[in-house]
């Protein structure tokens, strides 16, 4: 397994948009559409970059069900201060250490 080094980590929050309408464009109904909150997080990888959303593998990795703010300042934190770091493995997929 290959070590690599995040260069890069925005979180970018879940958004939910309501929508009412007339029968024809909704049945009288409400609908809600919803985006998922994302942890992009950039590797550098020797002379290629890859960005990938890790949020997934932080909630596993704190037990949390839900990512939050404060949660992603303490991922950060905790991958500045090296308790966390990545490894690519044969397959190049990356994972947390």
């Amino acid at each position: 397994m290959e070590e690599v080094t995040m260069k890069i980590m925005s979180y970018i929050k879940s958004e939910t948009a309501r929508l009412q309408g007339n029968e024809e464009k909704t049945n009288n109904r409400n609908r809600v559409f919803s985006k998922p909150s994302q942890v992009l997080v950039t590797f550098a990888n020797g002379d290629l970059d890859i960005t990938i959303n890790m949020k997934n593998e932080i909630l596993e990795h704190y037990n949390r069900s839900q990512m939050t703010d404060k949660l992603a300042e303490q991922f950060r934190k905790d991958v500045k201060d090296g308790n966390i770091t990545f490894e690519k493995d044969n397959y190049g997929h990356i994972h947390l250490k």
